[in-house]
């Protein structure tokens, strides 16, 4: 288990391993100890080691990541051109006036 305490942020990172995560004792004692630093008015974050593989699973992430950005890129593209084809709000006025 590795703990990483920020007195400034007032956060608290714990970082548990496989083995770690099937310890029933060390999961009490870790609640404890996160339930004082919650109290104490820190935020308090517990990460578990996974079991698929992290290249593959960022390699997925990033690529996800790039097709919905393009996605929006194409969806802002064309609002954008939607919206110069629209006559702008002051001349807008000026012919209702």
């Amino acid at each position: 288990m590795e703990f990483s305490v920020s007195e400034q942020q007032k956060t608290v990172e714990v970082w548990l391993t496989h083995a770690e995560q099937d310890d029933t004792a060390l999961r009490a004692d870790l609640k404890a100890r996160c339930q004082r630093y919650y109290r104490s008015g820190y935020f308090v974050a517990v990460f578990f080691s996974g079991s698929k593989d992290l290249t593959q699973q960022t390699r997925d992430l990033l690529n996800d990541n790039c097709k919905r950005q393009a996605e929006l890129d194409i969806q802002t593209a064309g609002l954008s051109k939607a919206l110069k084809r629209l006559p702008s709000a002051a001349s807008s006025r000026s012919r209702l006036c």
